[in-house]
């Protein structure tokens, strides 16, 4: 079964991030792929630090990052 690799999804409030990931997770299950919830993590780019509580529909919530690595680029929160 193929993974998704990679992606982001950006939304202003947390309400609206839950709503668009359940689509996005929902949409790639019907292609045929799987999203690995314990890979899967969160950051919240704001002024203010906040918690951000995104669950799969397993009720598995993803884990909060502050720094996202990728390809020797670090972002910060």
């Amino acid at each position: 079964m193929p993974y998704a690799d990679n992606l982001i999804i950006a939304a202003v409030s947390s309400a609206k991030l839950q709503e668009k990931y359940g689509k996005w997770h929902e949409t790639l299950e019907k292609k045929g792929f799987k999203i690995n919830a314990d890979k899967s993590e969160t950051m919240v780019c704001a002024r203010v630090a906040e918690s951000l509580q995104i669950t799969d529909k397993n009720e598995k919530t993803l884990k909060q990052i502050k720094n996202f690595k990728y390809v020797g680029s670090v972002i910060h929160a």
